[in-house]
């Protein structure tokens, strides 16, 4: 079974990447101290993506869902599908409620459990006002699936 994290809404809302991955050339890590010696090969033209360490991989990030699971859509209906990703920490789950309250549009929060069949749905609807860090427990929920409306 796989879990996957969404968000929807029947508008757009704003993607957001903070993973602290960073493009660079290799000319400009080269010399650093924990260059990785398997790039050592690479021309110092070659531009790769690069994180400071394995902690700068798990930040919040959403971006439009362009290749869904099987079966997204018997669960989300409503046009723009974003995939949510990050672990779900303290730290990650404040910064998702403030993206939340960055706009108005009302949005859904999936968690959905793939590949044991349909799973029912556990709904929940809250005002944006009354957002609080206990409300993103569905984000770490496994083997289940539950849907958040945010008004």
């Amino acid at each position: 079974m796989s879990q996957y994290t969404f968000i929807a809404s029947r508008g757009l809302i704003p993607e957001l990447d903070l993973t602290e991955i960073m493009r660079v050339m290799i000319k400009d890590i080269r010399h650093n101290a924990n260059f990785p010696a398997s790039l050592a090969h690479l021309s110092d033209e070659t531009e790769i993506m690069y994180a400071k360490d394995e902690q700068a991989l798990n930040g919040l990030r959403i971006f439009p869902c362009i290749h869904p699971p099987y079966d997204l859509k018997h669960y989300i209906t409503i046009d723009y599908i974003y995939t949510l990703e990050g672990t779900f920490d303290a730290v990650r789950i404040q910064q998702f409620i403030d993206y939340l309250h960055s706009f108005v549009t009302p949005v859904e929060i999936w968690s959905i459990a793939f590949g044991q069949g349909r799973l029912p749905v556990q709904h929940q609807t809250i005002p944006r006002a009354a957002l609080h860090c206990n409300d993103m427990n569905i984000l770490n929920r496994r083997q289940s699936t539950h849907c958040l409306t945010v008004l």
